[in-house]
């Protein structure tokens, strides 16, 4: 009986910590041509207080996709052949909503629900 009772609340403490995990997605839309001529995958690295997603690298028209429990990220992108285009990015949790950022060679836009900003890229020679 004991190791049910004991299945039983890990079960229900796996649910709750699950349910409070948002989506967070990057999409990565840079043109080869205008921005980034010989490396166009896009670097991605987030971290947070108790927790460090590393480095990814997306490829063009790909999507990285992840799941994130932490209330603050701060997340940093890179494009470019030596990576010399940046931007740092404060990506703050609430609720359940997605969280969307489009990586294109002008801007980076983050979309939230019915929100939308945009970012600029900082050059870095």
């Amino acid at each position: 009986m004991m190791n049910r009772l004991l299945c039983f609340l890990l079960v229900i403490t796996l649910c709750a910590w699950l349910s409070d995990t948002s989506p967070v997605q990057f999409k990565n839309s840079l043109i080869p041509k205008v921005i980034v001529r010989t490396r166009n995958v896009l670097k991605i690295h987030c971290l947070s207080d108790g927790d460090d997603l590393g480095n990814q690298y997306v490829r063009p028209d790909e999507t990285y996709n992840t799941t994130i429990n932490d209330s603050t990220y701060i997340c940093e992108l890179w494009a470019g052949r030596g990576y010399e285009y940046y931007a740092k990015l404060k990506v703050e949790i609430s609720g359940e909503a997605e969280y969307k950022w489009e990586a294109t060679h002008d801007w980076i836009f983050f979309t939230h629900g019915q929100e939308r900003f945009k970012y600029k890229w900082t050059y870095i020679p």
